[in-house]
């Protein structure tokens, strides 16, 4: 792998998944096959890196050096090394990449960029170093093949999950015939797009220590910026060298300025003829103006050696437009306004001044704020521009773009710098260059959604057949319909859109006006759209899209738009399978099978092929039968209880997988709009039994999990790092069990400021602090054999069934009562607030045994009984209601959802019912089903549960709307081995029809028939 090669793996990527899932599928061996991109990448490759610079000789030696030395032995397994814009950090990694490709020890390389479509996020990273990895050595190669091949989905998993299974496995599994020595080099981190996925990566390097066959290393270049800061704060220096550029002498750091401008401006002379020029002490003026920035120095060169200006009088220009005070970004600053004015506005009338600007901010602010780059024909496609146009707007301005001859290579920012120069108001002192980049970003999104209108249709590539595979649309034909502008525009059109509402300060109704292009587009054009992202491989980033454009306009004043974008998004939800596969399926089976109710059926139905004739349809009701669910986690559930927590943000759900053997417990976070894990957790298990674990997020949003050993963790649910351990005081094993009761039934409790609420072995409550790790006083002294406990955000419930009750604090006598069948039970409350303990004066059942009990946040008490009924108690207003719950020989939990609007009360493996509690304690929802697991989302809209090992998430209000909706029949279709017979089968009404596919006449019916058919026999003469 070339030093400094940006590869385009996200189209590798989908190539190399494509290749290997053919060759799966074929029962074929693909580890000779896998990797035979190289060829085509080569072009790529050659492009890329035709205008990325190196240290020049006899420059950078000492940091070079220590790199290079740091490379070759590795005391720790990271090196980072930062520095503030422009100070050469690129550059450096470039040529230190180059040292290790020379010496055989480079393993890969990743350049982050903020301009780069598929280089300004962590999507592609793992894919990206995989790729290189795997032609280092053909051990690692057959280890990567085979890590592809067992998991084909390993590359639309988290971070962790492919580090583990693409990096960290293959190298400890290759068997190496020596320890080889391998680096690889990350360059801009900070350019990446998420603060998270920072955070995930600079925890994943540090897992490379844990690789003894090989002596692994990561060279990490970013400016110090506090996320970088933060991340490697908690890194030892076991672990991570770091080199700080700003602390290498001026001296060096002026000399090696010096070498490089003499040796730029010597080529200047010479290409003007110029003897005795530069002068020596010109040079040093305007090393001294650089101020340890090399970009300053660079892009000065670039702007004196423009052939059609004297670099003389340039070199004067720069050197008396100077300021002497200032930080060196601000030289940088000046550096740029200086640049630009002579470029654009020297020897020009105001007439024309004004035109150049207009033209510099569209084309230039466009380049600006692209998240992929463009060469100069898209680019000019983009903006309904000839690319003459484009390329005359951009020929003044060479000293800070590059701007390539070639019609393929894509217009580059020399330096990221310009773009915060543009952007950040307070740096222009000059509104010719002001750059209002809401307005950019909006026009953006009206151009995107014009191209999506008139370049999209369906079946764009000619695919042959309605389940054709986007792997069988032609390179050629692919390239003709969605040529880079198309592409960019299907993919950015939302994030641009997403930019324009951040950076407006008046931006509620932007693109969403009536009649507005967002309207037009859900109408008209998504569906299309979809089969545009099937065939470019971004289902997953549409579902994304979707996902964000449904928040974005649940805000806006047009509830229309937001319904018809929230059924889109359902839509994609509940079909995206389907269209990853077929992409012509989004316009034919995925709207034939979609609910009568659905907006985006009614939308586009009409639009059916000619062949397809739609007589009735009773499929079940769209919003029910479409909520998000992750049945792929079945596999890891196992045949188990799983529990279930949300993050305070309500965008993570962790679930715990308790499985029957005795491999660890996983917790698993998913990502609630999309389904996807985000980080998977191996419970360590230092015992020989068998343990079982509690979850809970607290307040900040960090992770605890509490362990049937007695083990209290604090987990970072971001980057999956153990911030915490400790054993505590008060154990839960004991004699190998734990007193007949599973870990589930000991109360956790998480308090306002992250503590935490534990009931131990003695049945005592006892706060647990992480900042002294020691448990509070016990909160309760008692006695009973009953009891039972919940908690809010206000505190916990303790609920005692037995009248032998022992406290330390001041208990009202019994009352007296003429019914002997009533007395006065205890109900406990313990305020978080105040510490104080206090008794609730409650009627209770006389035969009652309490088995639950809940608590809300706005001071409502539910409490279960064995008697068959749930007593909820408002204590503010002092009312009482008591209402069946359902089976008695079950045990129930319930759950207040956190506005105290619902109550869930569950049998498990029984029924569920969802109560009503402001509106009148009512039953609202009532489930017979299988179910292990329920909780509210923080919200209080959704409800998370483990049905059947999978998980679900539910929106309550259309939960409660299906419920009152009739269930609709839906009929199971089957084809006849010989395609001479359609049998259609409603189990339902215990039928079985058959029909000629041919003439659609009714052959036969079979009546009284309840059961569901499963296959045809071979011949065709028997239903099984």
């Amino acid at each position: 792998m070339e030093a400094g090669t940006t590869i385009a793996i996200g189209q590798v990527t989908a190539k190399v998944l494509s290749t290997v899932w053919k060759y799966y599928s074929e029962a074929k061996d693909a580890k000779d096959d896998i990797m035979s991109l190289a060829d085509e990448l080569e072009d790529f490759r050659t492009v890329q890196q035709q205008h990325e610079s190196q240290c020049l000789p006899h420059t950078r030696l000492d940091p070079l050096n220590q790199l290079q030395d740091w490379g070759k032995n590795h005391p720790t397994p990271i090196f980072w090394l930062s520095g503030m814009a422009g100070t050469g950090k690129s550059t450096i990694s470039r040529t230190l990449a180059n040292s290790f490709k020379s010496w055989n020890i480079l393993a890969g390389t990743f350049f982050f960029s903020r301009g780069l479509g598929e280089a300004n996020n962590a999507h592609n990273f793992v894919g990206t170093l995989a790729y290189c990895l795997a032609n280092v050595s053909t051990q690692l190669k057959a280890c990567i093949c085979e890590a592809i091949m067992l998991n084909r989905d390993v590359l639309r998993q988290g971070l962790h999950s492919q580090w583990k299974e693409l990096i960290i496995t293959p190298l400890t599994r290759a068997k190496f015939h020596w320890q080889i020595t391998l680096n690889f080099v990350v360059d801009a981190l900070d350019e990446c797009s998420s603060d998270n996925d920072i955070r995930i990566l600079i925890h994943l390097f540090t897992e490379l220590k844990e690789v003894t066959n090989a002596n692994m290393g990561v060279f990490v270049t970013s400016r110090p910026e506090v996320v970088m800061r933060l991340g490697f704060k908690d890194v030892s220096k076991a672990i991570c060298c770091k080199l700080d550029l700003h602390e290498i002498s001026s001296e060096i750091v002026e000399h090696d300025i010096l070498v490089f401008v003499r040796k730029e401006l010597s080529k200047t002379a010479m290409e003007h003829e110029l003897i005795g020029w530069p002068k020596e002490s010109e040079l040093q003026l305007l090393v001294k103006n650089a101020g340890r920035l090399f970009i300053y120095a660079a892009t000065a060169c670039r702007f004196i050696a423009d052939i059609s200006w004297d670099p003389a009088e340039r070199l004067s220009e720069i050197i008396e437009g100077h300021s002497s005070d200032g930080e060196p970004a601000t030289y940088l600053d000046e550096m740029y306004e200086q640049v630009l004015e002579s470029s654009l506005m020297s020897g020009r009338d105001a007439a024309e001044t004004a035109k150049l600007c207009n033209r510099f901010k569209e084309v230039v602010g466009t380049i600006v704020v692209l998240f992929d780059e463009l060469s100069v024909p898209p680019l000019a496609e983009l903006l309904s521009r000839r690319a003459s146009w484009v390329r005359r707007c951009l020929v003044n301005l060479h000293s800070v773009l590059n701007v390539p001859d070639s019609t393929s290579s894509p217009i580059r920012l020399l330096h990221p710098s310009l773009r915060d120069f543009l952007l950040c108001q307070h740096k222009r002192e000059s509104k010719n260059f002001s750059l209002e980049e809401w307005r950019i970003h909006a026009a953006l999104v009206a151009k995107c959604l014009g191209i999506i209108a008139t370049s999209l249709s369906r079946n764009l590539c000619s695919l042959p057949t309605p389940g054709s595979s986007p792997n069988e649309a032609k390179p050629e034909i692919l390239n003709a319909k969605l040529p880079k502008h198309v592409q960019y525009a299907c993919l950015y059109w939302v994030a641009h859109l997403e930019c324009a509402r951040r950076t407006s300060n008046e931006n509620a109704q932007i693109g969403f006006h009536k009649g507005s292009q967002v309207h037009e587009f859900i109408q008209k054009h998504f569906i299309n759209w979809l089969e545009a992202m099937s065939l470019l491989g971004n289902m997953t980033q549409a579902v994304h899209m979707m996902t964000k454009l449904a928040a974005m306009t649940q805000v806006s004043e047009s509830s229309s738009l937001h319904a018809a974008v929230d059924d889109a998004r359902r839509f994609i939800l509940s079909n995206r399978r389907i269209i990853e596969r077929a992409p012509l399926q989004s316009s034919i089976s995925c709207l034939v099978f979609s609910p009568s109710e659905s907006v985006t059926r009614r939308h586009y139905i009409d639009q059916l092929p000619q062949w397809i004739k739609m007589t009735h349809f009773t499929g079940s009701d769209h919003r029910n039968s479409t909520q998000v669910s992750w049945s792929n986690n079945s596999r890891l559930l196992g045949r188990a209880r799983a529990r279930l927590a949300f993050s305070p943000d309500g965008m993570v759900l962790a679930a715990i997988a308790s499985r029957l053997d005795d491999s660890p417990e996983v917790v698993r976070l998913l990502d609630v709009s999309t389904g996807e894990e985000l980080l998977y957790l191996e419970i360590p298990n230092e015992t020989r039994l068998k343990i079982s674990t509690r979850i809970a997020f607290t307040p900040g949003g960090l992770l605890t999990t509490w362990t049937s050993d007695g083990k209290l963790r604090l987990w970072d649910p971001i980057t999956g790092a153990m911030l915490r351990s400790v054993a505590i005081a008060f154990g839960l094993i004991e004699n190998h069990a734990l007193r007949g009761r599973p870990i589930d039934e000991y109360f956790l409790g998480v308090t306002p400021n992250g503590h935490l609420a534990i009931e131990c072995l003695d049945r005592k409550i006892r706060i647990w602090s992480w900042e002294t790790e020691e448990f509070s006083d016990p909160l309760t002294c008692y006695n009973s054999s009953s009891v039972v406990l919940n908690s809010s955000s206000k505190g916990i419930l303790i609920a005692s069934s037995s009248d032998r009750l022992d406290t330390n604090y001041e208990s009202a006598s019994r009352p007296e009562s003429d019914d002997d069948s009533e007395y006065q039970q205890d109900l406990l409350f313990y305020d978080y607030l105040t510490s104080a303990t206090q008794r609730l004066n409650v009627p209770f059942s006389f035969t009652a045994w309490h088995k639950v009990a809940a608590i809300s946040n706005t001071n409502q008490r539910a409490i279960h009984s064995s008697s068959d009924f749930i007593e909820l108690y408002d204590l503010d207003i002092g009312t009482c209601s008591r209402l069946d719950s359902g089976n008695p020989d079950y045990s129930h939990e319930l759950y207040f959802s956190p506005d105290g609007e619902y109550l869930i009360s569950y049998q498990r493996s029984v029924v569920l019912t969802l109560w009503a509690v402001k509106s009148g304690f009512r039953p609202l929802i009532r489930k017979d089903q299988l179910m292990f697991a329920c909780v509210f989302s923080p919200n209080g809209k959704n409800i998370a549960m483990v049905d059947d090992w999978t998980i679900a998430l539910k929106d309550i209000q259309l939960e409660i709307q299906s419920e009152k909706t009739p269930a609709a029949f839906t009929p199971n279709v089957y084809f006849s081995p010989l395609f001479d017979r359609i049998i259609i089968s409603v189990p339902e009404k215990d039928t079985i029809n058959v029909y000629d596919p041919l003439t659609k006449d009714l052959k036969s019916t079979v009546k009284d028939f309840p059961y569901s058919v499963s296959c045809f026999s071979k011949d065709g003469e028997w239903l099984a």
